[in-house]
This record gives structure tokens, sequence and C-alpha cells, in this order.
């Protein structure tokens, strides 16, 4: 796993769409590293008409930005193990503003890890999570209505 070429090719993609002009030889390279990476990304498909497409819907200033949700999703998702690296957390941040996600009602979480404490793995466990928003993970479990949170920190 390269997490140097994952955090490349998201910066790049980000670059690339919030540039003035499309530039098909940037595009062109961008897609070249998706394919030799794509196992190690969670977009399911990229393509230089996908490119252009994000690329035009985002100049365009549209409210929905479908494309760009989805390569925020995939970066929260391939990034998450790595957001040590302040590369790592600065790109999905501004993929994340990009998409219009950003200071909404919209909280990116990776389970990383569970370790069960009892054997039964939906019982007393150790979870280790990576979330863009803490803040909004604690307010998200004490406005639950269906159960009583009881929250330590």
């Amino acid at each position: 796993m390269n997490i140097e070429k994952k955090i490349a090719f998201y910066g790049i993609l980000a670059e690339i769409i919030r540039d003035e002009t499309f530039v098909d030889s940037s595009a062109d390279a961008l897609v070249g590293l998706y394919e030799e990476i794509k196992d190690e990304l969670s977009l399911e498909s990229f393509s230089l008409n996908f490119l252009k497409e994000t690329f035009v819907d985002y100049k365009r200033d549209l409210p929905v930005f479908d494309h760009l949700e989805d390569i925020a999703i995939a970066a929260f998702r391939d990034l998450s193990p790595h957001m040590r690296s302040p590369d790592a957390r600065r790109i999905f941040r501004d993929l994340s503003d990009m998409s219009g996600n950003s200071g909404q009602e919209v909280l990116f979480v990776n389970t990383v890890k569970v370790r069960s404490l009892s054997g039964d793995p939906d019982g007393i466990s150790v979870v280790t999570m990576v979330v863009d928003d803490y803040a909004g993970l604690k307010s998200l479990l004490e406005q639950s209505s269906r159960v009583e949170v009881i929250h330590s920190i």
C-alpha cells in the first residue's frame, strides 16, 4: 500500500478541479496514476470523462456535486487510516469543502478496528474510529432519541 501515491492522487485531483482551465495532460497523468493504484482506491471508476464532468460541475457552482461527494467519500475511506499525516487531513478537508459537505450535517466515520472484550462481536468492545468531526460525533450521540447515551471522555 503506497500512501504517498494515494495522497498525491487525491491532491492532484483537487488541484485539477479547482484550476481555472482543464489541462488535458494533467488529467491524463492522473488517470494513469489511478490505473496504477486503482486496486488500493475506493473510487470504483475514474476516467477522463468523469474528471471533465466533475470539473465542469464544480465551475458551474451547482448546489449538488454528485461526483465530488463520491470523491470526498472515497478520499475519506482511503486516507482515514493515515489522518496523522497533515497532507492527508488537508486534502480530505479540501475535497469535503469542495463537495459542499463541509459544515453540514454530514459526519465521516471509519471504523478502523474492533476488539471484542467478551467474545460477542456485538457486545462490549474497544472500537478505534477516525471521524472528521469529533464534536459532531458527540452531538449526534447526544441527540439520539432511541437510546440514552452515556458518553465519557
